[in-house]
């Protein structure tokens, strides 16, 4: 979605994030945070791609420890991927965790 006219000219004005949503909602739209921040010129993910994967086991000193399975998972926004691995996955792999194996979940930018 793209603002155009009036509507557009106010949503850059407005200070707020909150601000621009209720601008956009008065004029009869309801936007996701992610669609609100793509409109509204904010720093948008919107349209970048994101996988998670089994990270597997690293040191603090970045050495693997263990390496991850092969599990990934490409989702189309930064919101919905992350919103899996926390509350469906549990930031752990599900591909180990059957295996009675806690490796951690990470997230990172594909396209």
């Amino acid at each position: 979605m793209k603002l155009t006219g009036n509507l557009k000219k106010q949503v850059e004005k407005a200070e707020s994030k909150q601000e621009k949503k209720s601008l956009i909602e008065n004029a009869g739209m309801l936007l996701s945070d992610d669609e609100l921040e793509n409109v509204a010129g904010g720093k948008s993910d919107f349209y970048k791609t994101y996988e998670i994967y089994c990270a597997g086991v690293v040191a603090d000193n970045g050495k693997v420890i263990t390496a991850g399975c092969d599990f990934k998972e490409t989702h189309p926004s930064y919101g919905s991927a992350s919103q899996k691995m926390t509350k469906l996955y549990k930031n752990l792999c599900p591909k180990c965790i059957t295996k009675c194996i806690k490796h951690p979940l990470a997230l990172r930018e594909i396209y």
